[in-house]
């Protein structure tokens, strides 16, 4: 079911029929946004409502597109959170658009979006500010951080986030492929943490490692069942 989801808002993202910030000119960097979507870790830091567990967000997919648009002076972006998504009637209305602040990334290697459109999904709603994306050569744009204020059922709080590209399943899946849920941790799955390894395991019958970055140091998240960045700062190189 997951991996259903997963596809689906990748898709969801590409149906817009947008262009991807693919570059003829290889010699200069452009911001990027990785493919296959980013494997998110939320970190709660202002709850003013006091929103309990049942009304906090731990981790999730974000589908996310760069295009460029004719009318616009700079490429746009489109972030689609996996649960607005899941809620919202119209793909349309789980997505958040904005504006790179510049088409190159800076000396950082850093391409920044201060502000995007609000998504209002049902009993989800997302407002996404200060995003930033890691786009160097060795780092094509594959992992994002910025804040977001989370409304859950009506409970709102502040976030931060970080994630990296592309999502890679670490759920360690029933005989019928089924995700399997964790008893000793309530919205929990089942992991197996030998999935986000990047080199092979032919013992495992796994001819090759996971397809992350092997920079990134990462964790199996059991919220959501991805590989997920171990810390939250962009990757040093």
């Amino acid at each position: 079911m997951k991996q259903s989801i997963i596809q689906s808002i990748v898709a969801g993202v590409a149906a817009l029929g947008l262009i991807s910030g693919c570059s003829t000119e290889q010699a200069k960097p452009v911001c990027f946004v990785g493919t296959g979507g980013f494997a998110t870790v939320y970190k709660l830091v202002n709850n003013p409502n006091n929103c309990d567990e049942d009304h906090q967000l731990k981790s999730e997919l974000i589908g996310g597109q760069r295009f460029d648009d004719p009318s616009k002076p700079l490429p746009q972006v489109v972030l689609q959170p996996e649960n607005a998504y899941a809620a919202a009637a119209e793909v349309s209305q789980a997505q958040a658009a904005g504006q790179f602040s510049t088409a190159m990334p800076d000396k950082d290697g850093i391409c920044t979006v201060q502000s995007l459109s609000p998504i209002d999904a049902d009993d989800v709603k997302y407002e996404f500010s200060n995003v930033r994306i890691h786009s160097t050569a060795a780092v094509s744009g594959t992992e994002i951080m910025g804040n977001v204020k989370l409304t859950v059922a009506g409970c709102q709080a502040d976030y931060t986030f970080f994630g990296i590209a592309p999502t890679v399943s670490c759920l360690a899946l029933d005989a019928d492929g089924n995700p399997q849920a964790d008893p000793n941790l309530p919205g929990g799955y089942l992991t197996d943490p030998t999935l986000c390894d990047t080199q092979a395991h032919p013992e495992l019958g796994r001819a090759t490692g996971a397809p992350i970055n092997p920079a990134f140091q990462t964790e199996c998240n059991p919220y959501s069942g991805y590989c997920v960045a171990k810390g939250d700062t962009f990757t040093q190189e």
